[in-house]
């Protein structure tokens, strides 16, 4: 399940009809390879979409990919200063501590 925190405006996460921009982080999880992608985007559904037709290069090998975890900002600074915290989190125990992903 996807998990939205932080400063959140509008309806679901993968809503299109926020009045406002807003900018995610967020978690995938390849169940088939057992991997983690993390990054930041301002049209989540479109990404996590990208992402499972293979046109991110990246994850293209790992599909299908599924959303477990996303975090929205009002600012793209924001997400992206966020986005660099999380994916310092080199250990995988501690993003899943830390996401409470486990």
């Amino acid at each position: 399940a996807s998990r939205r925190v932080g400063k959140a405006r509008g309806s679901s996460p993968l809503s299109s009809t926020n009045f406002f921009i807003m900018f995610h982080v967020y978690v995938l999880k390849s169940d088939s390879a057992n991997r983690y992608y993390i990054g930041s985007t301002k049209d989540l559904a479109q990404r996590l979409d990208q992402h499972n037709s293979g046109i991110s290069k990246s994850t293209r090998a790992y599909r299908p990919w599924r959303l477990v975890y996303s975090q929205a900002f009002d600012t793209r600074s924001d997400a992206v200063r966020r986005e660099k915290e999380v994916k310092s989190w080199k250990n995988r125990a501690y993003l899943e501590s830390q996401l409470d992903l486990a």
